[in-house]
Order: C-alpha cells, then sequence, then structure tokens
C-alpha cells in the first residue's frame, strides 16, 4: 500500500524592474511497511547503508559479494571506528589535563611608547 502527497509551493519574488515568480513542485511518496520494530529497523539500516557516502557501509549489504568480503569489510569498518574513538577520547584527555590559558595584558600608554619592529 502507498501513500502519495503531492505539494506545490508558489513564491513571488520582486527584482527591480521586474517580479519573478519561482515555482516548487515537492512529490512525497509514504510507503506503508508492515511488520515488527525489529523488521523496520532492519529494512532501515539497509537503506542508510546503500545510500550513505560514508565509504565501506555500502558493501555491507551488496548482495553481489562474497559472505566473506562482507565480514572483511565489516571488521575494516568496526577497526576504523574504534582506532577514531580511541584517539579522539585520547585527544580530549590531553586537552582536559592541560587546558589553553590566554592570558592578556593591557598598560595604559600611548602608542609612540610601543616600540615598532624593524624591518629587515
Amino acid at each position: 500500500m502507498q501513500y502519495a502527497l503531492t505539494m506545490t509551493f508558489e513564491v513571488g519574488v520582486l527584482v527591480k524592474p521586474t517580479f519573478c515568480q519561482v515555482k516548487f513542485d515537492c512529490n512525497l511518496q509514504l510507503q506503508y511497511f508492515s511488520g515488527s520494530i525489529m523488521a523496520r529497523f532492519h529494512k532501515n539500516l539497509q537503506d542508510f547503508c546503500a545510500t550513505t557516502t560514508i565509504h565501506g557501509f555500502q558493501y555491507l549489504v551488496d548482495s553481489s559479494l562474497l559472505v566473506i568480503a562482507r565480514v572483511l569489510w565489516f571488521l575494516s569498518i568496526a577497526v576504523s571506528f574504534t582506532i577514531a574513538a580511541f584517539l579522539i577520547k585520547q585527544s580530549f584527555d590531553d586537552w582536559f589535563d592541560n587546558p589553553v590559558l590566554t592570558t592578556i595584558e593591557s598598560t595604559s600608554a600611548p602608542v609612540e611608547d610601543v616600540p615598532f619592529p624593524g624591518i629587515t
């Protein structure tokens, strides 16, 4: 069972010296999906992996690949995310232990008293 919804937006813009009218059409199709929550989650996860631009995820759901190739892709993605999480945690810990302190000292002296750096 499919539902279709069509929306039309008309926007008028006054551009000197003429009036321009722009029309937007948007077609939205809603699909009725019956099944358990896990089946819907699995379907959404497959759709996400097939259409995402994150490298490697499309190979996880590519049915033309052998199972061993998909397992190797999963392992490489898992190792990459694990290393990235470790490096992020290490950077955060380093930042937390050694915060950057910026101190600005101001003096009330005329600009003429500030030495101008030499040009070499």
